[in-house]
């Protein structure tokens, strides 16, 4: 590895402010998912989602001010892709955490695609 290194093929190693940043950001993008690899039940509502999400991030509740968590809303708006906004006025920042393909009613959307002009 050390000759690898000095080739500049590995890049530097993260200070320590930068790696938690890095696993912050993290914990955000996971939170969309409202789940650490657990199945989470189709069942629960909004709320419990996004209670589920805050606790995955490591932040209060009231963090997060908007989402669209819950599957069965998806059946109004099947593009609509799951997702979360949560203001962080400490940090001065609003994250935007959206959801991959995670459930049929995801993979639904992913296929039906609507492409428009950028």
């Amino acid at each position: 590895f050390g000759a690898i290194s000095t080739l500049g093929l590995l890049p530097p190693p993260l200070a320590r402010g930068e790696a938690e940043e890095a696993l912050r950001f993290c914990r955000w993008a996971v939170a969309a998912y409202c789940s650490r690899g657990e199945i989470v039940p189709p069942n629960l509502g909004e709320q419990a989602l996004v209670d589920m999400a805050a606790e995955i991030a490591g932040v209060d509740v009231r963090l997060i001010e908007e989402s669209e968590l819950c599957d069965a809303s998806q059946n109004v708006d099947p593009l609509c892709p799951r997702y979360l906004i949560a203001v962080d006025k400490e940090r001065n920042e609003v994250i935007l955490a959206v959801r991959g393909t995670s459930s049929s009613s995801d993979m639904m959307a992913d296929l039906i695609g609507d492409p428009v002009p950028f």
